[in-house]
């Protein structure tokens, strides 16, 4: 499979970390590739209008920053929907790859029938995960894996894509109002039924982690030029909108199960 990985132009740091990891796996059956990531603030106003729809059930607006992201996604679609190849690997430039990655990026025959998408790291524990709907267990070389349907969570760090899920999500999402995260995973994606060029319609976590973003992992594994990810810092709010969001937590049915992962839950394993 091929590896497209997005990086900022000012990001060398990053592009040197993500060069360092993927230039080991390189070989006739894994090749990579560097994707010049879209510049949120760069853009225009009417840039972003064109491609941004905001319809009534939409709670706030991206950030120009989450727009940028999802445009850089949508360059590593098109790249993957004309390649000759029938899956592709996308990579966000703040991951760490696990040691055993090349067993499972070599090859595609651990790939069930009908799979359109893999997410291959996760930000989020278990209970997003429908754990009694193991799709398939397995073991390549000494590692053992399990690959399950999912129902939600961010994490678009990094993720095998069919070129026919690629393909078609490029005019689904000509314009968007969610982050790019959330595409890929919104349960509505499907509900029309599977369009017919797809293999079909699983979308699978696998377990454990081949590859695990820096806000996730214990350790800072990114040089220390490298910026934090400006989609990842907390964004300062007022104490009215504090207030408003701490009661709504109150009554949350989701606060309540993120709190009880964070306490008892187990988290993703990341295979080292």
């Amino acid at each position: 499979m091929k590896i497209y990985y997005i990086n900022r132009d000012q990001s060398t740091a990053r592009r040197d970390w993500m060069e360092s990891q993927l230039s080991q796996l390189a070989n006739d059956k894994i090749q990579y590739s560097r994707i010049s990531a879209v510049e949120g603030a760069t853009l225009t106003e009417a840039e972003i209008n064109a491609v941004t729809d905001y319809d009534q059930g939409a709670t706030r607006k991206l950030s120009v920053n989450e727009v940028g992201c999802f445009l850089s996604h949508r360059k590593a679609w098109q790249l993957i929907s004309d390649s000759p190849d029938e899956y592709g690997v996308v990579m966000e430039d703040d991951v760490l790859l696990s040691s055993k990655v090349d067993l499972f990026l070599s090859n595609t025959n651990w790939i069930p029938k009908g799979t359109a998408y893999i997410r291959l790291e996760a930000n989020d524990n278990y209970w997003m995960v429908k754990l009694f709907q193991c799709h398939q267990k397995g073991t390549i070389a000494d590692v053992n894996y399990e690959l399950f349907e999912f129902e939600g969570g961010g994490g678009g760090g990094a993720y095998v894509i069919h070129k026919e899920l690629a393909k078609w999500l490029l005019p689904l999402y000509t314009k968007f109002s969610i982050p790019v995260d959330d595409a890929l995973i919104d349960p509505e994606l499907f509900v029309k039924g599977i369009p017919t060029q797809l293999p079909g319609s699983l979308r699978l976590q696998m377990v454990p982690l081949i590859a695990i973003q820096q806000l996730c992992y214990k350790n800072r594994f990114l040089p220390l030029g490298a910026e934090v990810s400006s989609l990842q810092i907390k964004k300062k709010r007022s104490t009215r909108s504090k207030l408003g969001r701490e009661l709504l937590r109150v009554v949350s049915l989701k606060h309540w199960k993120r709190t009880y992962s964070k306490l008892i839950g187990p988290k993703f394993p990341f295979l080292e």
